[in-house]
């Protein structure tokens, strides 16, 4: 009887000194995301009918709506003709090497005008300013209208115009450029205040400058 009492007693202290070895440790985990070093633009001509965006090389500053088509915007029995091109253009305005929100200054600068010509590029193509946000690789990111901004405005309009980054963080800065649409409607995102080219205008080529000037936040 002691023999097996001695067993039995033996092992309880193991197993009690194997219970007194177990450990608590805890693990800090940690990441950090560089800040921005620059901004950079992705230009993307969108089609006009479709809205099929193709991206155009890197460095494209050209923005050439080519010869222009009459096209009717009128109702059935009462139509109106003015002129369009077959595209317009976006430029994705975003921090590069790092985490950050592009600041944006625009600016427009009238270009030529041909010969007879009573009104300018300014005043028949537009800018649009939108927030684009990331949703996921495969699916498109979400827009939303820069109300703070403005609607869509004229290009004659944009003079040291300021995009705040607190209106984008979070995501990045769109900018749609494109040929007066013969809308007269008021509100968001169509000023009343624009002019389509028709056939009244002189035939020639129009042209003009928009400067981005960028920093980040």
């Amino acid at each position: 009887m002691k023999t097996r009492l001695s067993l039995i007693l033996g092992g309880l202290f193991l197993l009690s000194q194997a219970a007194t070895g177990f450990a608590s440790t805890t693990f800090t985990v940690s990441a950090a995301i560089p800040m921005a070093t620059g901004v950079g633009f992705t230009v993307s001509s969108v089609n006009a009918t479709t809205n099929v965006f193709t991206t155009l090389a890197a460095g494209t500053t050209a923005l050439n709506f080519g010869t222009l088509t009459s096209t009717n915007v009128g109702t059935v029995g009462t139509p109106s003709y003015i002129y369009l091109p077959s595209n317009y253009y976006a430029l994705d305005i975003a921090a590069t090497g790092g985490a950050g929100s592009p600041d944006t200054t625009v600016t427009y600068t009238e270009g030529a005008v041909p010969a007879g010509a009573v009104s300018s590029l300014g005043y028949k193509a537009t800018a649009t300013f939108v927030k684009e946000v990331y949703t996921g690789a495969s699916t498109p990111p979400t827009e939303t209208g820069i109300t703070s901004v403005g609607p869509k405005k004229r290009l004659i309009d944009l003079s040291a115009l300021h995009v705040p980054y607190t209106t984008v963080s979070g995501g990045w800065l769109r900018v749609y450029v494109g040929i007066w649409n013969g809308s007269t409607t008021a509100t968001y995102p169509d000023p009343a205040n624009g002019q389509p080219f028709t056939a009244a205008d002189a035939p020639g080529t129009y042209s003009g400058t928009l400067t981005f000037t960028e920093t980040v936040d």
